[in-house]
């Protein structure tokens, strides 16, 4: 697959600053100043979803099969995987949507991790085997190691499907990890990129990188880059390893999905809310709180 380059990182430098009342971001701040009520969570319940992804994404599939199993009745979507051959990026036949689909279901692809640009190629070929015009939401989730990413390509792809089908497409920020490194910086570098774009043509983003660098009471976890400019990495309180979630994490994360999800409900009736109580609601102070004793 070929992208156009219709814009430049010089474009999206000025873009930035022009921030468009429909846009909608999905991060720290809006998870934590909002509730949704049973009404929302049973419109939620009826939703169909397709995700791409690999590592991470199965890290989120987990938190979400977990509100599941633990809450049904408010937590109503549950998760089935996709089988494809994964010897052929991008996949020859593509994986097709089921004949019928289920009501309350995310249908989740973990296509592995190729280079970047055969993961676009995988997530194109797999709207066109019909996804596209089936499901309400389809969204894909890159990996910590795209961190050379083209976010030109990755936005234009977007655009254009966004255009040939009916799905609601989500957008997405790169997982970070907790290092300093340059790595880091070229991640924060597409997620700034992205969150321009999103602003500026009023698209749903999912701010996966917002939320994993605020820690459990609400801090930003940040590094200076060589110039000398703010940069987001990934809280110890989501991440054994540095880079994957952790249970504790994937329960975050899937709240936060199901936040994005309520967001495109009408009457979804946002209310205030304490931090802490989303981190209650699904028993994440007290497990970051035994983790940390257990360490000491």
């Amino acid at each position: 697959m070929k992208h156009i380059h219709l814009f430049t990182i010089a474009g999206l430098a000025i873009i930035a600053s022009a921030q468009s009342a429909q846009a909608l971001i999905v991060d720290y701040e809006y998870v934590q100043s909002h509730n949704f009520s049973q009404e929302t969570y049973d419109k939620i319940g009826k939703q169909t979803w397709l995700f791409t992804h690999a590592s991470v994404g199965g890290n989120m599939i987990g938190g979400m099969n977990t509100l599941h199993s633990t809450t049904p009745n408010t937590y109503q979507l549950s998760t089935q995987s996709i089988p494809y051959d994964r010897n052929k990026i991008p996949p020859d036949p593509p994986p097709s949507p089921p004949a019928l689909l289920t009501e309350g279901k995310v249908y989740e692809i973990n296509r592995g991790n190729p280079g970047s640009e055969l993961k676009y190629d995988f997530f194109e070929a797999t709207l066109e085997s019909g996804w596209g015009n089936s499901v309400d939401f389809v969204m894909d989730k890159l990996c910590y190691i795209d961190q050379g990413a083209n976010v030109i390509n990755y936005l234009q792809m977007m655009e254009d499907l966004d255009s040939r089908y009916s799905a609601t497409f989500v957008y997405t920020t790169m997982p970070l990890t907790n290092s300093t490194d340059s790595n880091n910086v070229l991640r924060n570098n597409y997620n700034n990129a992205v969150r321009a774009y999103a602003l500026d043509h009023d698209k749903l983003l999912y701010d996966i990188a917002d939320l994993e660098a605020h820690d459990a009471s609400g801090r930003e976890i940040t590094f200076m880059n060589a110039s000398g400019i703010e940069m987001q990495m990934l809280s110890s309180d989501w991440t054994v390893d540095g880079g994957h979630l952790d249970p504790v994490g994937r329960l975050m994360m899937a709240k936060a999905w199901y936040a994005v999800a309520a967001s495109q409900e009408s009457g979804n009736d946002p209310v205030p809310e304490p931090a802490t109580m989303f981190l209650m609601g699904t028993g994440l102070v007290g497990l970051i709180a035994a983790r940390k004793r257990k360490k000491c």
